[in-house]
């Protein structure tokens, strides 16, 4: 591809783990009541309607065949053509007994293992023809409560949604347990639970059973337990599914571009012949939650975690037959107390004094608990001050409650995504829609349009007052607790936190919150108004360019992909080249972190007060040619978006309060990085290929010293004093994109084009003679491994475009390759992957099969990919391989022609080039023209040369070969 950003990169967003457990589903609703006879009786008078009560969408047709199952259509034309199709089946962990935890799961995967008309391993060689890319537009997914299985079409045609309807009844009720499948399928199911357990896992299993130990969702995580997995049998299974796949148990959604009544159709003729086995089953009773437990505390000893403190209560689950206004009513107070009470936390990260380096409050809403919590991540692992800024908030907060300017801030906060939301609705995408309608019947509430959705909340909130906010806040914040919860390297005695929380709750009274005004937009202008010199449209791409006095060049491309949704990049400077080599392994985190150091007049928490009912963004990316500010945002937004993004590269801030969190962010980086197979393999192999090299991580030390002044000697120049390119698409009129851009941009002071490129950019090359096997360790869990199976490439460039998506076909084929080998045959992995990385005129290129797996599997998972790969070298490759490949790439990139994120990639540099432009509208021609003689020769070309490989296995069962880091 075209563009392509620093392969090292620190995912600052991981740094802090999120408070609460992803939320799960709860019950869904009972089947529609039949109606009832007429009696010739005079009619009784029609109940009178509570106006807050939601008004279900209109354009969704709903019903509840015979047999009892749910169904909901939808007409909706977006994506053109294509239909989006859900089963949903009532059943999920919670449901399992002792001996079948994670059946629920394991069944999930059956359906992809043979069924009554798909023999196994063809379900791949089914849909892609159609366009499906199995992971991508076929999927499932079990939780507690629910078992949901996804399919996306992008063809709308008669016989694809026939296989389509007839795949989704198999699942309902024709699968297939041969024994054989179950036992390699316990083999992917192990692998899965491998690769998902890391340090993050255990910290969250942990807090899970100390704060709801006798809770059966607990004891129900849907993976299941290693005993009851590999004990599971075909009949095992059988009779689980048999015994909970039932019509009444299950809905149906069909969403696309059809009409209503072809989909209805098709939903009765598939499923209307669905009986159940057997009597119908018992489901689990859910114990009354018992809320006498008072303080209680547990310290967690982790090392490969940033220390966090948390804290929770715990109380019963509202009552599953609540009336929905009310629970409505009692969700929108929820969101509000946790609304103001976050904005209190953020701010704590800019008080040296209370050590915390991030805190945010989060709610977990089981059927059989309820947990609101609040978590801070600590600055310099100083937990203990940490946990007291947290119970002084908290304390604060239920004392006094929240300010009534905080209280309309909130509600208009919250009210600005709703109108968000309703500006969107029309360009809603098909398979959203599908998955949000199946989330609300499994829920048991309402689907609603966001228009129906923004008055119910108005309703809600019309009356509420400070006092009601805090009441909201007592009820939630009772119960069970304060559940105290650490992680840290050097955990204390448990006894200990319970003590810190003490002395915490008896420090001295603390002082009611105090409003502060909201800062004023300190830049009224930028200049006088900026003047488009020329007006050039491009047939090209169909969009048009403008050339204002001052050097901006503005590209434009008007679109109605999204409602009213904008995408916005501003190009500067010369990216990596730039930075040149000694730059480059700290630019990542400096470019992750700048926008924190705000603006020279305002921090970066004013820009959040002052622009909260705003959609706006200011983030960083380095490309190989330039860097980049880019943000999505609205058109009502768009305003606000073009001042901040003027004031960023006019008056940058690289405030010092940046400095206090870094070292924490750092620390947090490396913490993690080393239990991570696949971070060490990658790190190995860069120091394999060249010991110093800049895509390697660098010493911590080195990240440890970073600090604002050097992010501002590494950005402001560019930022300041660079010539821009800004590319603007979405849904807003020329007219109003110009005044915005005229008043902001284009009323900066001119630019002095100059070279930017340093003597020594550093980009990625291989050596001729490649490393040999290069094994590293990390301290993750000892059943973690992973093996980087590497073949070099070429430098890409335009002239080579279709060999570039020969090889990209070629990868997509040893994918399959790996799954059917080294999945479902050998049940020694979850998920292997294999790509291609080729930027033009940039690294070179390479193709890497990356296959987790467990230590003692890697040698013979190494020999699959070997294997598989030398089968491509040697010319075996099909026609029906290669379509199977290219119609799902072909597929995608029909979706991503109609996203504004493509576009204002594609048009980003194009003043300079348009080949961003023509190998997007180029794709598909290129694409078909591939034959087979195309794809045998890149295989015979790339595949046939003896790969790199790298092993990444715990410390404990690494090998005596070369250690790489």
């Amino acid at each position: 591809m075209s563009k392509s950003i620093v392969a090292y990169a620190v995912a600052l967003g991981a740094l802090w783990p999120i408070t609460a457990a992803a939320q799960a589903q709860a019950p869904a609703a009972p089947p529609a009541t039949p109606p009832v006879a007429s009696t010739g009786a005079p009619a009784a008078a029609a109940p009178a309607v509570d106006p807050a009560k939601p008004r279900p969408d209109p354009a969704v047709r709903r019903g509840v065949l015979a047999n009892g199952l749910r169904y909901a259509v939808m007409r909706n034309a977006s994506p053109k053509d294509g239909v989006s199709v859900r089963l949903g089946v009532d059943v999920g962990s919670y449901e399992e007994t002792d001996a079948e935890r994670g059946y629920a799961h394991f069944v999930e995967h059956m359906a992809f293992n043979g069924t009554r008309n798909v023999p196994e391993d063809q379900i791949e060689e089914l849909f892609a023809p159609m366009g499906v890319a199995f992971g991508r537009d076929l999927n499932a997914g079990t939780d507690w409560f629910a078992t949901t299985f996804q399919l996306d079409l992008p063809d709308s045609r008669a016989e694809p949604r026939a296989m389509a309807m007839r795949w989704l009844r198999d699942v309902a009720d024709g699968l297939d347990f041969n024994d054989a499948a179950v036992v390699r399928e316990r083999g992917v199911i192990r692998a899965e639970a491998d690769t998902r357990d890391g340090p993050g896992m255990r910290v969250w299993r942990a807090a899970s059973a100390f704060r709801g130990p006798n809770l059966r969702s607990t004891a129900r995580e849907p993976i299941g337990t290693p005993e009851s997995v590999a004990s599971a049998t075909g009949a095992r299974l059988r009779g689980f599914y048999e015994r909970w796949y039932r019509p009444e148990n299950a809905v149906v959604v069909m969403v696309g571009d059809l009409p209503p009544e072809t989909m209805e159709a098709e939903v009765k003729a598939a499923f209307e012949g669905w009986k159940g086995k057997g009597p119908a089953p018992v489901r689990a009773p859910v114990p009354p939650y018992s809320s006498k437990r008072g303080l209680d505390a547990l310290a967690i000893a982790e090392t490969h975690l940033p220390t966090a403190v948390s804290v929770c209560r715990m109380r019963a689950s509202d009552p599953e037959d609540m009336d929905e206004t009310a629970r409505l009513r009692r969700r929108a107070g929820s969101d509000l107390w946790r609304s103001i009470l976050d904005k209190r936390l953020m701010n704590l990260r800019q008080r040296p004094e209370t050590a915390v380096a991030r805190a945010a409050s989060g709610v977990d809403d089981r059927r059989d608990s309820w947990a609101a919590c609040v978590e801070a991540t600590a600055v310099g692992d100083d937990w203990k001050t940490a946990l007291g800024s947290l119970e002084t908030e908290l304390r604060r907060f239920a004392a006094d409650g929240p300010t009534e300017r905080e209280v309309e801030t909130a509600i208009e906060e919250l009210r600005s995504r709703h109108r968000g939301s309703v500006s969107e609705a029309p360009t809603r995408s098909s398979y959203g829609l599908a998955g949000d309608i199946l989330g609300s019947e499994l829920d048991g509430e309402t689907f609603v349009t966001p228009r129906e959705a923004m008055r119910v909340f108005n309703l809600a909130v019309e009356d509420l007052t400070p006092e009601a906010i805090k009441a909201a806040f007592a009820r939630d914040w009772s119960g069970a607790g304060p559940l105290v919860t650490l992680n840290t390297p050097e955990a204390p005695a448990s006894t200990a936190l319970a003590d810190a929380w003490r002395a915490a709750e008896k420090a001295p009274a603390i002082s009611k919150y105090v409003d502060h005004d909201t800062a004023t937009w300190a830049y009224s202008t930028f200049g006088p108004t900026g003047k488009v010199a020329k007006r050039e449209p491009v047939a090209l791409g169909d969009y048009v360019r403008f050339r204002f006095q001052n050097g901006l060049v503005l590209n434009y491309k008007r679109t109605d992909f999204v409602k009213e949704g904008v995408q916005v990049r501003l190009s500067f400077g010369a990216g990596r080249h730039e930075l040149g080599r000694a730059n480059l392994p700290t630019a990542a985190l400096a470019a992750a972190v700048l926008p924190s150091g705000g603006l020279g007049r305002h921090s970066a928490d004013d820009l959040n007060a002052m622009f909260g009912n705003s959609s706006w963004g200011a983030e960083v990316g380095i490309g190989n040619d330039s860097f980049v500010l880019y943000a999505g945002t609205n058109r009502s937004s768009l305003e606000v978006q073009m001042n901040v993004l003027a004031a960023f590269v006019s008056d940058p801030g690289f405030r010092d309060t940046v400095d206090q969190v870094l070292p924490t962010a750092v620390e947090a980086t490396y913490r993690a990085y080393s239990a991570a197979p696949g971070t060490t393999a990658s790190d190995a192999m860069a120091r394999a290929l060249e010991p110093d090299s800049p895509s390697a991580m660098p010493d911590k030390a080195v990240l440890l010293r970073l600090r604002s002044a050097q992010i501002s000697e590494m950005f402001k120049p560019a930022l300041t004093q660079s010539p821009m390119e800004l590319t603007i698409v979405g849904d807003v009129p020329e007219s109003e994109v110009l005044r915005m851009v005229s008043s902001t941009l284009g009323a900066l002071p001119p630019r002095k084009a100059v070279n930017r490129s340093r003597p020594d950019p550093w980009f990625l090359r291989f050596p001729e003679t490649l490393p040999g096997p290069v094994q590293t360790v990390h301290d993750g869990p000892a059943d973690q491994g992973i093996a980087l199976v590497v073949w070099p490439l070429y430098v890409a460039s335009p002239a080579r475009r279709k060999e570039e998506y020969a090889l990209g076909v070629v990868s997509e084929i040893l994918a399959e390759q790996l799954r059917l080998r080294v999945r479902e045959r050998l049940g020694m992995t979850y998920a292997p992957e294999v790509s291609t990385a080729m930027p033009d005129n940039a690294d070179q290129g390479m193709l890497v099969a990356a296959v987790e797996a467990r230590p003692g599997d890697l040698d013979a998972v190494v020999a699959q990919v070997r294997e598989a790969a030398a089968a491509l070298a040697r010319g075996e490759i099909t026609a029906k391989q290669l379509e199977a490949a290219r119609t799902p790439m072909l597929a995608q990139m029909r979706t991503d022609l109609a996203s504004n994120e493509l576009w204002v990639a594609a048009l980003d540099g194009s003043a300079s080039s348009d080949e961003g432009v023509k190998e997007v509208l180029d794709y598909a021609a290129i694409m078909n023209s591939l034959t087979v003689d195309d794809l045998r020769a890149a295989a015979a070309t790339w595949l046939a040369r003896q790969p790199m490989v790298v092993t990444s296995v715990s410390a404990a069962a690494a090998q005596p070969t070369r250690v790489a880091r």
